[in-house]
């Protein structure tokens, strides 16, 4: 009879947890991308500051070859008070192809498979060919916010193709968790 309170009270300190951190932002700061010349020509990387709370990255290239079996590495790294990046909770590997194709998805998966279908035209299973795009790539801060503390992180995503694994590319994606201020607007004197 007391798996039930405490499961009640598990989900309404979630849901206090999350009504805390409600003004929490994640602003990139660096992306740094890294290709294989011979999966990738005419590659682009960059980051579009847009205001002081938030910067959205643009990626772009094209496929020399088509990419039939594609996975990703991802990792997160948090900075310490040296400023060095420390493993942070996530770092695994799983096949791209197979979650689109069969939509079933881990916690973590399910996180970078919406950033992934909603930010880039990767939105279909394999194979891939001709240009890959992400536009406007921007984490919502409120979404992961309860789960991580407000600091620095690294993440890196590594993509392979095939197996055994035939590196395609790298990703480093720099951002800062901060709470956001709110700006007061100054009153007009008459």
């Amino acid at each position: 009879m007391r798996h039930p309170i405490k499961i009640t009270f598990f989900i309404l300190s979630l849901n206090t947890i999350s009504l805390v951190y409600t003004n929490n932002v994640i602003k990139a700061t660096k992306i740094i991308c890294i290709q294989n010349s011979k999966y990738f020509v005419n590659h682009t990387c960059r980051l579009k500051p847009v205001n002081r709370y938030k910067s959205v990255a643009f990626l772009d290239g094209y496929l020399r070859k088509e990419l039939r079996n594609v996975s990703v590495n991802i990792a997160l790294y948090a900075r310490n008070d040296v400023n060095t990046y420390n493993p942070f909770l996530v770092n695994f590997t799983q096949n791209i192809c197979w979650y689109l194709g069969q939509k079933q998805f881990g916690t973590y998966m399910k996180v970078f498979m919406d950033v992934l279908t909603q930010y880039t035209n990767v939105n279909h299973s394999c194979p891939y060919s001709g240009l890959l795009i992400a536009r406007n790539l921007y984490l919502e801060g409120n979404s992961i916010s309860a789960l991580f503390p407000k600091g620095t992180y690294k993440g890196v995503l590594i993509f392979y193709e095939g197996y055994p694994f035939d590196h395609i590319g790298t990703v480093e994606y720099y951002a800062e968790l901060f709470e956001a201020r709110k700006i007061l607007k100054k009153k007009k004197i008459k």
